[in-house]
This record gives structure tokens, sequence and C-alpha cells, in this order.
């Protein structure tokens, strides 16, 4: 028979392990702020230091400056001005760089203490996935075992939807990215027609519609691929079955508005308000997955701690 307190007292003691390692980690990142931030100030330093030095070099010289104080009689008094800003300069840079070899030392030895933080959080997963053993293959605690075996099952549903999910935010991204460069393309034409007059612009006109012709299979296919992964994840409302047949005709709409009827502007603007609805309705799913994604990724966080709860069962 297999005894359920094993493997738990070894696995306690490493996540209590662990449980140290993550806030001295925390304090290093802290400890490395600050020495970033004495660095900046160190370097600040060297060059006020530098200035104060030549400052009092001018004065000792024979330069323009030191003529300049001669003539008025306060050369002495101006250089001890001058050494006092050198000394008060180089004493800031000295409390800077003290301050910056503690906090390197207090560093290195942080780190030496975080370096098998790694290897801790591995042996946890080991041990945990063992104590999750040897609970499914107990029978003297059934009510551990079904408790365990739910929240695998739940676990399991979850993070399968939460794929179907991320299919369908891929291939709607992808969708958002074509449609919009014929939407791009179709603006360029509508603004070349208001310049109908201007030489060329017929010829610029068509090209742009040309381009956003190119686009349109591709974009087709990828909005066929986003309704069957709409499907997938069940989006049915009735706000998204419009959206769907709106996307079935999205095809059609473009090539009448379009292709057969180009040359009057007219039905250029319709075909741009087309597309940008359909951009407008591709957004609002994308926002919708994102947000199923987060509520899904947050009830995997509380299936992770429900079951280590689980896990940890079985202490006296």
């Amino acid at each position: 028979m297999i005894n359920l307190d094993s493997i738990l007292p070894l696995l306690k003691e490493k996540i209590e392990l662990h449980t140290t390692l993550v806030k001295t980690n925390d304090h290093l990142k802290h400890v490395s702020e600050q020495l970033k931030t004495l660095y900046q100030t160190r370097d600040k330093l060297v060059n006020k230091l530098q200035k104060e030095e030549n400052d009092v070099k001018q004065l000792e010289g024979k330069g323009v400056k030191t003529l300049f104080y001669q003539v008025l009689g306060s050369k002495e008094k101006q250089l001890e001005k001058e050494r006092q800003e050198y000394l008060a300069a180089s004493l800031e840079y000295n409390n800077c760089q003290d301050s910056i070899e503690l906090l390197e030392f207090e560093r290195d030895i942080l780190k030496e203490k975080v370096e098998g933080i790694s290897v801790v959080a591995e042996n946890i997963a080991t041990l945990k996935q063992k104590r999750e053993k040897e609970i499914l293959q107990s029978n003297t605690e059934p009510a551990i075992k079904a408790a365990l075996s739910r929240n695998l099952i739940r676990t399991d549903d979850l993070l399968k939807e939460r794929q179907e999910y991320i299919e369908a935010l891929h291939v709607g991204k992808a969708s958002l990215q074509e449609v919009t460069l014929i939407y791009n393309h179709l603006q360029k034409a509508q603004n070349w027609g208001q310049w109908s007059n201007q030489r060329g612009s017929s010829r610029m006109k068509y090209n742009a519609i040309d381009r956003a012709s190119k686009h349109l299979p591709r974009a087709q296919m990828h909005l066929n691929n986003f309704k069957r992964e709409l499907l997938d994840v069940g989006i049915n409302d009735n706000r998204l079955i419009l959206t769907l047949n709106e996307f079935s005709g999205f095809n059609l709409m473009f090539f009448d508005n379009i292709i057969t009827d180009w040359i009057l502007q007219q039905k250029l603007m319709k075909s741009i308000y087309a597309v940008k609805q359909t951009l407008a309705v591709i957004d609002s799913l994308l926002i919708h997955i994102d947000g199923k994604l987060r509520d899904l990724d947050q009830g995997y966080r509380e299936f992770i701690m429900e079951k280590d709860e689980i896990l940890m069962h079985g202490d006296e």
C-alpha cells in the first residue's frame, strides 16, 4: 500500500526553499536597479569632478582666467573656492563609489544564493508529478483521489478550450491583416478618384483597385478559416451569426461593387464602407477572443492552485 505522506515532507521542504529563493531573487532585482541608478550617478560625478579639476588647474596656470583674477586681486580667494568645490565633488564621487562597491558585493552574494532556483523549481515539478501519481494509485484516501481526478479533468478541458481560442485568435489576426491591406488600397483608389482631372489619376486609381483585387482571394480564405474557428469555440449568438453571413458575402459584395462598377466613385465608396464594416466585426471578435483567453488563463491559474492544495493534503 502506498503511503500518501512519503513524498509530502520533501515536497514541502522544496517549496519552502523555493519561496525563500524567490524572495532573495526579488531582492537581487532591487539591488540591481539601485546599482543601475548609482552607475548613472557616478558617470555624472566623473564629469563634474573633471570640470572642477580643470577649473583649479586653470587658476593655478597662466591662462586668461588667471590673469583676470590677478587684475581683480582675488585670485587666491577664487582658487580656494575652486579647490573647495573640487574637494566636495571628490567626496561625493568617493561616497558614490563606496556605495557601488558595497552593493556589488551584496549583488554577487545574492547571485550565488539564487543560482539554483531553476533546479529547485524543476525538483518541485517532479515531486508534484510523483505526488499526483501517488494519490491516484492509492485507495487509502478516496476523497483526495476523487478531488484530484476532477481537477485534472477540468484542467485538461480548459487547456483544450484555450487552444481552440488561440487558433481562432491566430486566424482572426491573419484575416484582419489581409482585409486591412484591401481597405488601404481602396482608400488610395478613392483618393485618386477625387483627383479625376489630374494627369495620371485614373491609372493610379485603377492600379490601387487592382492591388486590392489581388489580395481578395487570400483575404476570403482567411475569413472562411476564421468562420470555422469561431464555430469551433461555439460563437453562435445572433450578432455573430450575422457576422458570419457577412463573411460569406464578402467576396460577392467586393466584386459587385469594385470589379463590375469600379469606374463609379460612388460604388467605390460603398465598397470601402463594406470592407470597413468587416474590419469592425473582426476587431470586435478579436477583442472577445482576447478577453476569453484572459478568463481561461485566470481559470487555469485557479485550477493549478486548487491542485497544489490537494497535493499538499495529508500533513498531520
